[in-house]
């Protein structure tokens, strides 16, 4: 899925967006960390993935 595409436009972005809104400010952070590693997740490579990894690799360090 790219940016400029349909499904990114129509469904993802809207739905993203909603998610967003209605969820509680604290949870906030994680409804857009979900909606990312999902979005890059749908390019079909191992985007996702490593994505997801980066991300815990971040918060482990970050925490020390």
């Amino acid at each position: 899925m790219n940016f400029n595409s349909v499904e990114f436009l129509l469904f993802f972005l809207p739905l993203q967006l909603a998610l967003f809104y209605l969820a509680p400010a604290r949870l906030r952070l994680l409804v857009l960390l979900g909606g990312s590693i999902f979005f890059y997740g749908m390019s079909g490579d191992m985007a996702g993935f490593l994505l997801l990894v980066t991300v815990i690799w971040a918060g482990l360090v970050g925490t020390l």
